[in-house]
């Protein structure tokens, strides 16, 4: 698949993200973080890493409230030069700073987190296909933390975005679990 068809592709599904009602979102969001929580990943949990969601994104913050009430510490990333992303640790998330794209990020005073096999980590992506390959934003920082993360991925959305198959790149890692507002279903062991 050339460049071109991959950015059609994304701007596809992002024409179909800003059709969606933000009520209609809102409840199969919430579907989607009651499913990730009844799917036991975060029961030996020892941190949740999440994201800040924008641009029609999964919303997090029920996920989130349930992790911190199980006295599970929450992570988001920080994009850092030459495509590098980092964990860090936040209480709430007034300690979000605009940060690289505009998106939302741990100020500099979040303690950096190193993630172990315990550690669950949301992935966002525009969509997944039924093994877990995921197409993202094109930035490529998600491929390249993957690839050294070695706790238990999650990627979540709209079961209507599940797509049978996408162009992969030989970078490309698929999540462990893929969660939708319908199922949860383990693609990679």
């Amino acid at each position: 698949m050339t460049p071109n068809e991959k950015e059609a592709l994304r701007a596809h599904y992002r024409q179909r993200r800003a059709k969606r009602s933000p009520m209609m979102r809102l409840l199969r969001d919430a579907v989607i973080q009651k499913n990730i929580a009844r799917g036991g990943a975060l029961a030996e949990a020892d941190a949740l890493l999440v994201y800040a969601p924008t641009r029609g994104e999964i919303t997090l913050q029920l996920i989130c409230s349930y992790a911190r009430q199980r006295g599970i510490p929450v992570a988001y990333p920080r994009c850092e030069g030459d495509g590098v992303m980092q964990f860090y640790l936040v209480e709430s998330e007034t300690e979000l700073v605009p940060g690289a794209y505009g998106i939302p990020a741990p100020g500099e005073e979040c303690p950096l987190f190193t993630p172990t096999e315990r550690t669950v980590m949301l992935v966002p992506a525009l969509t997944y296909d039924r093994e877990g390959y995921r197409l993202g934003q094109g930035g490529g920082y998600y491929d390249r933390y993957l690839a050294t993360f070695r706790g238990v991925s999650l990627g979540v959305c709209y079961e209507e975005d599940v797509a049978d198959t996408l162009p992969r790149e030989a970078h490309d890692l698929p999540v462990s679990f893929l969660v939708t507002d319908k199922t949860i279903t383990r693609v990679r062991k």
